[in-house]
């Protein structure tokens, strides 16, 4: 793999857990204004299953398994401060 799409592939992996946070963090709002629970349970299963899918990709394209731990923790500590201002 060249250096450059080493970066190219960094790059894209960031702004796709971007949107993974952005996501959430609307998420957790649609949680604190709906009383649907049946489509809060659904959103909330099919969230988890695009996190696992994103891992698994993340996994074959071989990055840093230090790199994944770390978007994981900004996604918990977002979603925490997230809670925490509803």
């Amino acid at each position: 793999m060249k250096k450059d799409s080493g970066n190219v592939l960094l790059f894209n992996m960031i702004t796709g857990w971007l949107g993974v946070i952005l996501i959430s963090v609307s998420l957790v709002r649609y949680a604190a204004m709906s009383d649907d629970f049946l489509l809060m349970i659904l959103a909330i299963f099919g969230f988890v299953l695009t996190l696992n899918y994103l891992y698994q990709l993340e996994e074959r394209a071989g990055s840093d398994k230090k790199f994944r731990w770390i978007k994981l923790g900004v996604l918990v500590v977002t979603l925490i401060v997230m809670i925490s201002f509803l």
